[in-house]
């Protein structure tokens, strides 16, 4: 055949150019698919990074975690953990020494103290900062994320210092009791138990090697033993209660006390020349302003019209230089002026007066003798300004006497309240200087401030204050057998003088308080205090510098410091504190004295004798006991438990992680 035949043939049955196959089709006819196939490429290349990464980083998150709390744990279980509020040497080694032997820097671990997120106390706190290598270093503009962790632990979690004798020894003699499972004593000399006492304590320290009693036959005693000279810090039998932020404040505002009558606090006592008579029987009459000698009043409605605008400095008073004198029902009505009695006010037996003040008026009454209720008598005042400058007010057996809102200045002079009668005033302020209260009926005060100057306040039946503060400037308040006396809500201050109430009455501080957020602080400086009778201190901190507190005798006694962590009133968790003299406990047959708090005397002696019954209220309470020497005798019973916002330095803890 011909090469032209051969030619021809291929030319019908050969393709002219080579098939194309399907992907080589799908690049020519479909130019962006190469970057949409690279493109998912990519993505399920990151998403996959991602994934890896952040799985690195929630186990690094959770290892650094377990680290972190056990690191915590380790600085709780310290034998110091806490003092002063910070953190131990040996606390914050044992914390880095945990996150070392796991792998971690020790520069990545801080372990510092600050408040417990559950309750406020103080509590450690450690945090581990891990940086951790990313295998994708375009997810970090370093190539490392970050995880960072904090593990809080109560840094006492059981046992703490709750008792501590910080210049002597602690002495439990006879058949006394002292509970206190949760609590370490310390001794700076001995710890002596003796015959036949039953004690319960976690733990119990003296400073001398030798010496200290345990002869005890009661059926327990010291958990962990008496250590005696047992290695401790050079401070360990320090007081650290005295470097406390409570105590060192408490202190240093009874020693800088000092009389708090105000320095315009005087009476007025303007000029009342002699003037006509005024009379009326039976009347109905009008007083213009003036000067007049006495007013006598018999069943007569009088007004007094005044110079017709507020006169408190009373430059234009209406005046009587003698007597006022009442009987039968009477009823005076003022406008607004000061008016000024230079002589006696007298409701005679039986009579009925109102003085009644218009509405809108401001009156000042000046009375410059005295205010007299015969028996089955009723006076009433209505709101103003009461000036008692010298003389007296006396009610008598079962007569009235009642005042609406002041102020009230009562200038020397004595308030004599008799037998079955009513003395009553509103609310203040109060400003009582020199001269004598005395109370042998029902007396009632709104509430204040309330300023007594000198003098002295005695009660033998009921007497009610209001809300404070209240401030006493010499003298003394003594409240006899049987009284019933109660103080409202606020501060007292008692500055030279002494405080005592009598057996089988009642004495409150802080009515209608809050136990929880404070009702009040009892600053006492000066002379010994006696607390003979009941007393209800609820919310209360009593302070005392310069004398010694007896609770004698009498029946039950409640001292409960306030337990928020920062009160408005009192301090938190100080239920007693002395300076200066010592503290006497004694209770005869089955009183019972409930307090929650801190018991401080340093330096001196803390005694509890007979059948003192120490206990703590149900609920959220402490006591501690703190003082320079502590003894405790014949059939007295403590029961104790750390208050745990101490921080006092010495703790028995395995520590507790707080979630």
């Amino acid at each position: 055949m011909s090469l032209r035949f051969w030619h021809r043939l291929r030319r019908r049955h050969l393709p002219s150019s080579p098939r194309r196959g399907p992907f080589q089709h799908f690049v020519k006819n479909q130019d962006g698919g190469v970057i949409l196939w690279i493109g998912l490429f990519l993505g399920t290349l990151a998403a996959g990074a991602l994934v890896i990464d952040l799985s690195m980083l929630y186990v690094a998150k959770h290892r650094a975690q377990v680290v972190s709390d056990a690191a915590v744990l380790a600085a709780a279980a310290t034998s110091e953990p806490i003092r002063d509020n910070q953190p131990s040497n040996g606390a914050v080694a044992a914390a880095a020494e945990v996150a070392r032997i796991n792998g971690y820097d020790t520069a990545q671990v801080v372990t510092e103290v600050a408040p417990s997120p559950r309750d406020g106390s103080p509590a450690l706190h450690t945090t581990i900062r891990n940086p951790v290598r990313l295998n994708f270093s375009f997810l970090s503009p370093t190539g490392y994320g970050a995880v960072a962790t904090e593990s809080w632990a109560a840094a006492q979690s059981k046992s703490a210092l709750c008792t501590q004798a910080v210049s002597g020894s602690i002495s439990i003699y006879n058949n006394a009791q002292v509970t206190g499972p949760n609590c370490i004593a310390i001794a700076k000399t001995y710890f002596n138990i003796y015959n036949s006492a039953t004690t319960v304590l976690s733990d119990a320290k003296q400073g001398n090697a030798s010496g200290g009693t345990t002869s005890q036959t009661g059926p327990t005693g010291i958990i962990g033993g008496l250590q005696k000279g047992v290695a401790l810090p050079a401070d360990a039998y320090d007081n650290a209660f005295e470097k406390d932020t409570r105590i060192k404040t408490l202190r240093a505002t009874l020693e800088n006390m000092q009389p708090a009558w105000p320095a315009s606090a005087k009476p007025l006592s303007p000029a009342t020349p002699q003037g006509p008579a005024l009379s009326y029987n039976g009347e109905t009459a009008t007083v213009p302003t003036g000067k007049y000698a006495s007013l006598l009043m018999t069943d007569s409605n009088v007004s007094f019209t005044g110079p017709g605008a507020p006169d408190p400095d009373c430059t234009s008073p209406t005046t009587f230089q003698a007597n006022w004198n009442f009987t039968g029902t009477n009823k005076l009505t003022f406008q607004s002026g000061c008016y000024v009695v230079g002589r006696d006010v007298t409701a005679q037996a039986g009579a009925s007066v109102t003085f009644d003040v218009a509405p809108g008026a401001q009156v000042t009454f000046i009375f410059d003798a005295a205010l007299h209720a015969y028996p089955n008598s009723t006076m009433r005042f209505g709101d103003a300004t009461t000036i008692l400058n010298g003389g007296t007010i006396s009610v008598d057996t079962a007569a009235n006497l009642t005042f609406g809102n002041g102020p009230f200045w009562l200038w020397g002079g004595s308030m004599v309240n008799a037998a079955q009668a009513t003395l009553q005033f509103g609310n203040g302020p109060f400003y009582f200087y020199g001269g004598t209260l005395y109370n042998y009926a029902t007396m009632t005060f709104g509430d204040g401030p309330f300023y007594f100057s000198g003098g002295s306040l005695a009660s033998t039946s009921v007497l009610t204050f209001g809300k404070g503060p209240f401030y006493f400037d010499g003298g003394s308040v003594a409240l006899a057998s049987g009284a019933n006396t109660s103080f409202g809500v606020g501060d007292v201050f008692l500055y030279g003088g002494s405080f005592s109430d009598g057996n089988k009455g009642t004495l409150e501080f802080g009515r209608g308080g809050d136990a929880v957020n404070g009702s009040g602080t009892l600053y006492l400086r000066g002379g010994s205090q006696y607390f003979l009778g009941t007393v209800i201190a609820k919310g209360m901190t009593l302070g005392i510098s310069g004398g010694s507190l007896y609770f004698y005798n009498g029946g039950d006694f409640t001292m409960t410091a306030p337990t928020a962590t920062n009160p408005t009133l009192g301090y938190r968790e100080v239920a007693i504190a002395v300076w200066g003299g010592s503290t006497y406990m004694e209770r005869v047959g089955t009183p019972t004295a409930t307090i929650s708090g801190l018991i401080y005397n340093v330096p001196a002696t803390i005694s509890i004798h007979q059948d003192e019954n120490l206990v703590m209220p149900q609920g959220n309470a402490c006591l501690q006991i703190v003082a320079g020497v502590i003894a405790i005798y014949e059939r007295a019973k403590v029961q104790m438990e750390p208050c745990r916002s101490f921080p006092t330095g010495f703790a028995s803890t395995t520590g507790a992680l707080v979630q």
